[in-house]
């Protein structure tokens, strides 16, 4: 069984590798919703960025209500420096399709803002 730091550690490194990948432009402001099955300890969905015309509180404040509580903001490394802080981590119980039974599912909403 991993430790949550070892899980945690995983999961931002797909991240990481992810975002390196897809080599995002910063053109646009927007977000992308990165969903974790928590009880499997697996990735199993991402949205893609998406744009967005909400302030970042309201953008918390909405993906709080769908997603259930924060546990914590999203970091991403720097290689000068320390790291920032890009977006939030939530949790929440949700249903299997077509069962009863629930997982502890995380979603990871990383924000992208134009820089000035």
């Amino acid at each position: 069984m991993m430790s949550k730091a070892q899980r945690w550690l995983g999961v931002t490194a797909i991240l990481a590798l992810c975002s390196m990948a897809a080599g995002r432009s910063e053109q646009t402001p927007g977000f992308r919703e990165t969903f974790v099955n928590r009880n499997e300890d697996r990735r199993f969905g991402e949205s893609g960025w998406q744009e967005v015309s909400l302030s970042r509180g309201d953008l918390f404040r909405q993906s709080q209500s769908e997603y259930g509580r924060c546990i914590g903001p999203m970091y991403r490394d720097q290689k000068n420096g320390p790291p920032v802080e890009i977006g939030w981590v939530f949790e929440g119980r949700d249903r299997y399709d077509g069962e009863r039974r629930t997982y502890l599912r995380e979603v990871w909403v990383e924000v992208r803002e134009v820089v000035s």
